[in-house]
Formats: structure tokens, C-alpha cells, sequence
């Protein structure tokens, strides 16, 4: 399996060199929409019928993790930096078209009122529109920026991750309930969110010790997706 790692120094940092090698492919930016997507669907919608589910499940799988995957196979970690606007582009479209359909999709379902309020669709159809919208404007402002820069796409997403709760807090007027209150109440959701902290910061930390990029070349990616992420969610109040 490619890690994308260089193995340097003690045996205790080869470890650490190779787990966060492994870690970037599972924190790859391109499953951060499918990732919400699952947390969303069984976790903030718990409290609805499961409807549709094979039917998105599909979209967003093939959108915006097979087909991302397949054009940037020959380099997954975009080494080249003539590439990587390229790669980016493409995965932006492939995002586009996966929001758009899902658009169609709630559409479809909102012309059978019951059905769709029932079925949950209408509390997180919005939030995957939200999140899409998110993702697709940090990717088109990482491409521009990687014209010239090579900037962390891991430490970007990782980015996003972080700032997802004040992205969820802009649907406080949406929501019957109150999101963060609800999945802390248990305690394994908070262990899930210690160990993300955690396996982030092993990336993060392997992707400068890798030498795959320089400390500012991750620290600037990472205030560019949770930055953006934030602001955009603000301005959609």
C-alpha cells in the first residue's frame, strides 16, 4: 500500500511516519463529503425512516469518492504541482454534478409532501446541499492557490472537519433540535471525536515530517479550509 511516506530516523518515528501515512489515505479529502454524508444520515436524522437512502448512497459514492478517485489514480496525493489544478477542477465538477442531482432529487420528493417530511429529506437534503456548496468553494480557492503554491489538500480538509460544528450551528433555525447536545450526550460519540482529533494531528504532523510539504505549506492549508468554512457558514445566516 502507498503511504506516501519517507521513512527517516528511529524506529519510533518510522511508526508514527507510516500510521500517518496510512491515516492520510483514510482523512484523504476526497471521502470528506461521503464521510458527512453517513454522519448526517445515521446520526442527525436517527430520528426518521430511513428512506432513500440507496438512492443517495449511490450518487454521493459515485461523485465524490469513485470518480475523483479514478481521475487522480496515477497520483492520489497530487505530487505534481502542474497537476493538482487540474485534479482539482475535476473533482469540483464531480461535486457540482453530485449537488445538482441531489437538488433534482429533493425536488422529486418534495412534490409528495408527506412522504418527504416523514422521511427526514427535508432536514438533511439542505445539509448536504450546505456541505457541497462548502466543499466546492474551498476546492475551487485550494486550486487557484495551487496554480503557484503547493498547499496541504489534507491539512485543507482536515480543516473543513474542524470547523463542520459552527457549519451545523447555521442550522439551528432548521433543525426541531439541537445537533451538538444530541450526539455528546453519548459518550461514544465523543470518543469518535477525540480520536479524530488525534489521527488529524498524526496527519497533519506526517505530512511535514514526510517531507510531502513544509509546516506553512499545512498550517496555511489548514486555516484555508476552516477558514473559508466559517466564513461562508456566517454569511449564510
Amino acid at each position: 500500500m502507498e503511504t506516501g511516506v519517507i521513512e527517516t530516523g528511529s524506529g519510533f518515528r518510522k511508526f508514527f511516519l507510516k500510521l500517518g501515512g496510512i491515516l492520510a489515505i483514510v482523512l484523504h479529502p476526497v471521502f470528506s463529503f461521503f464521510y458527512c454524508f453517513l454522519f448526517v444520515y445515521f446520526i442527525v436524522a436517527m430520528d426518521y425512516k430511513k428512506m432513500h437512502f440507496s438512492e443517495v448512497f449511490i450518487i454521493v459514492l459515485a461523485f465524490t469518492v469513485i470518480l475523483p478517485i479514478i481521475v487522480n489514480l496515477n497520483d492520489v496525493y497530487l505530487r505534481d504541482l502542474r497537476k493538482r489544478p487540474r485534479a482539482i477542477l475535476f473533482s469540483i465538477l464531480f461535486y457540482f454534478i453530485c449537488l445538482i442531482w441531489l437538488f433534482l432529487l429533493d425536488f422529486r420528493w418534495a412534490l409528495n409532501r408527506e412522504t418527504h417530511y416523514y422521511s427526514g429529506s427535508e432536514i438533511y437534503m439542505p445539509i448536504y446541499h450546505f456541505l457541497l456548496a462548502l466543499l466546492i468553494v474551498n476546492m475551487l480557492i485550494v486550486s487557484i492557490i495551487s496554480i503557484n503554491y503547493k498547499i496541504s489538500l489534507h491539512a485543507s480538509g482536515i480543516g473543513f472537519n474542524y470547523a463542520l460544528p459552527f457549519a451545523f450551528g447555521g442550522f439551528h433555525d432548521m433543525l426541531p433540535w439541537n445537533i451538538w447536545n444530541k450526539i455528546f450526550s453519548e459518550d461514544i460519540f465523543t470518543a469518535i471525536i477525540i480520536g479524530f482529533i488525534i489521527c488529524s494531528s498524526i496527519v497533519l504532523w506526517q505530512r511535514v515530517a514526510s517531507g510531502a510539504h513544509s509546516f506553512w505549506q499545512v498550517f496555511w492549508g489548514f486555516c484555508c479550509g476552516f477558514g473559508i468554512t466559517v466564513l461562508m457558514e456566517t454569511l449564510s445566516r
